[in-house]
């Protein structure tokens, strides 16, 4: 998995189990929806302006959006994690 790909794993974790939506994330950093699901689905290149907007508003720090180990470590650890909700 390349880092793009991790980056948006984790991302895509981080919001579902915070209760987000892709639109929600989206417009609190001002990008679109779409380009917020292009980074989630590892099609795009987040920037380091957009991950540290998206890191305050999923209350994390950069190193969890990073970690290739974070979402593995979620999705066993938590039983209820849907990845598609």
């Amino acid at each position: 998995m390349n880092f793009y790909s991790t980056v948006g794993k984790n991302l895509r974790c981080i919001r579902i189990l915070k209760g987000f939506t892709q639109s929600q994330v989206a417009d609190k950093v001002f990008i679109s929806r779409s380009a917020y699901s292009d980074i989630e689905n590892g099609k795009r290149e987040i920037t380091f302006k957009t991950a540290v907007s998206v890191a305050k508003v999923l209350s994390i720090d950069l190193y969890t959006i990073c970690d290739p180990k974070f979402s593995e470590n979620v999705i066993s650890a938590n039983t209820s994690y849907r990845p598609y909700r």
